[in-house]
């Protein structure tokens, strides 16, 4: 089952102002169920499988490079033992959901900034989002650049 952020942005014509509304909602409710959602959109727009589900326990006292870590090691494996293919089907799919996903996938960002201040961005969601944002881009980043950003850090 998809995640409910992810069935709003495939509607025919969301209303992304209350699509991120209902979002922040959430997440003031419950932090660690709408971040698993987050992380399930970037998974889903990555064209990562949809069997690849993370849940609010897979976040739960844990960092963000330690659960991209993870993921990245079990679609290695699932790779490795089914000989996975992961080509970019999703993002060249003509099937309407995917076409709408990835057509608000920047707006929803951009509602999620322009919300009115609530708690929950002032409540280190910014900050989360950073680190999740990073912790993805690690995963990306060739071995050979990873001295000079850890020197950069310090």
């Amino acid at each position: 089952m998809k995640a409910p952020l992810v069935r709003a942005l495939r509607a025919k014509t969301p209303d992304l102002r209350k699509v991120a509304s209902t979002w922040l909602d959430r997440f003031a409710a419950d932090r660690h169920a709408a971040l698993a959602e987050l992380v399930q959109l970037i998974l889903v727009v990555a064209d990562l499988p949809s069997q690849t589900t993370v849940v609010k326990e897979d976040l739960q006292d844990r960092e963000p490079n330690e659960v991209v870590t993870e993921l990245t090691a079990s679609l290695a494996l699932e790779t490795t033992e089914r000989g996975a293919d992961f080509t970019q089907h999703w993002l060249v799919s003509r099937e309407k959901g995917a076409q709408r996903v990835r057509e608000n996938y920047p707006n929803i960002w951009r509602e999620l900034v322009l919300a009115p201040p609530v708690d929950a961005l002032l409540g280190n969601l910014l900050q989360l989002l950073r680190a999740w944002t990073l912790a993805f881009a690690e995963c990306l980043r060739p071995s050979d650049v990873t001295p000079a950003a850890n020197h950069r850090s310090q």
